[in-house]
């Protein structure tokens, strides 16, 4: 029998080796996510990444919240990024997508309408263009 741990071991084990995809060249990708109800906290996000050629996976921001966002909420936010990119990236085939840096340059936010689901959601739709448009080589 597996156990939840033991599959995720395996996972981060297999997603962390030697072989994966890494991108050749910068590209951005941008996404804007607007959800079913107006009105509701996880509705709207937009957000702008810049990705660059790495060895070594990373997300960083370089952006300015409106004064609403405290920076804990901001440092949340960008968990939530991150969470995005190893779903989106790291998933998204036997070989995961981490050859890049990510920047966060933008972000659309509103105080009623946005939130960290939103964010994730904007951040997924951004980070697929990434893996279907960039281009990537297989490292071994």
């Amino acid at each position: 029998m597996l156990t939840e741990r033991d599959i995720l071991e395996a996972w981060l084990a297999e997603k962390s080796s030697r072989h994966f995809y890494r991108l050749t060249s910068d590209m951005v990708a941008a996404f804007d996510y607007r959800g079913p109800q107006f009105g509701h906290p996880s509705n709207y996000a937009s957000i702008k990444l810049v990705a660059t050629p790495s060895c070594d996976f990373s997300v960083d921001s370089a952006v300015i919240y409106p004064a609403s966002v405290s920076l804990s909420y901001a440092n949340q936010l960008l968990l939530a990024i991150g969470r995005a990119a190893a779903d989106e990236l790291f998933s998204a085939a036997r070989y995961p997508y981490r050859g890049c840096k990510l920047v966060v340059q933008e972000v659309g936010w509103d105080d009623i309408m946005s939130s960290e689901v939103a964010i994730y959601r904007a951040a997924r739709g951004a980070l697929s263009k990434l893996c279907q448009e960039g281009q990537w080589t297989l490292e071994y």
